[in-house]
């Protein structure tokens, strides 16, 4: 069998992140509308307009320089972060959609679309945290509403997983919106020939959109050691910061 490299094990922890799927319609709670807004009363539609664009805070156009040069790279503090090549990219991707493609999930309605927007991104020295750039803002998007309307998803098929997120307010930071953290436990049951196989792992996910981009920074638990949400901190303000300045 083909080893798989630990970057590619790192994207494609980060490419599962929601469960994805090339096909499937957004998560949505039961009972919830398509619209996330309520219908304004007959006569205050034109009200409703003002009073959102007064109260939107203004967003900077989308930066005109390419993908890769936004994307954060080399030493930051004590961390070195290096960019992924476009091929472990796209192996993870193949990867994700393969395993997603084989298994049942439970709700249904939970199974998400993947984002088909274009992203780099580049990992530390031990794999241990991931820093991706997403040009559109819908990776943000679908993470947080991930998080938000299914918060427990159980996996079925080859491999068992529960699955459970919790959601909560992300970094503060000038020009950021849509910004939130979501802690994901995995517990898994493999069976391996005449074996299982049991694990749990935590990842932290920050994500957040930018100029219309989409910025993350997952921090996975390595061995028995806990997710570095520090460094993932670190990292998710020192990206967004960069493209906001490009």
């Amino acid at each position: 069998m083909n080893r798989v490299s630990l970057p590619v094990l790192a994207l494609l922890a980060a490419a599962s992140l929601g469960l994805a799927a090339c096909s499937g319609t957004a998560a949505q709670a039961p009972g919830a509308s398509a619209s996330s807004t309520a219908n304004a009363p007959a006569g205050d539609e034109s009200k409703t307009t003002t009073d959102a664009s007064m109260s939107a805070p203004k967003v900077q156009d989308k930066p005109s320089a390419p993908l890769k040069s936004l994307l954060l790279t080399g030493a930051q503090g004590s961390m070195n972060l290096t960019e992924l090549p476009d091929a472990q990219t796209k192996q993870a991707g193949e990867l994700a959609e393969q395993i997603t493609s084989n298994i049942q999930i439970e709700p249904e309605n939970c199974r998400i679309p993947t984002p088909k927007e274009a992203s780099v991104s580049s990992s530390t020295g031990d794999f241990s945290v991931l820093v991706s750039v997403h040009d559109g803002p819908d990776y943000a998007r679908l993470q947080l509403d991930h998080a938000k309307q299914c918060p427990t998803v159980s996996v079925s098929g080859q491999t068992k997983a529960q699955i459970t997120k919790k959601a909560a307010p992300g970094p503060q930071l000038p020009g950021l919106v849509n910004s939130g953290t979501v802690e994901i436990t995995t517990k898994l049951e493999s069976v391996i020939g005449d074996r299982k196989l049991n694990s749990e792992t935590t990842r932290i996910v920050i994500v957040g959109e930018i100029r219309g981009l989409s910025v993350s920074a997952i921090a996975s638990s390595l061995a028995d050691e806990a997710p570095n949400k520090a460094a993932a901190e670190e990292l998710f303000k020192a990206q967004v910061e960069k493209i906001a300045a490009a």
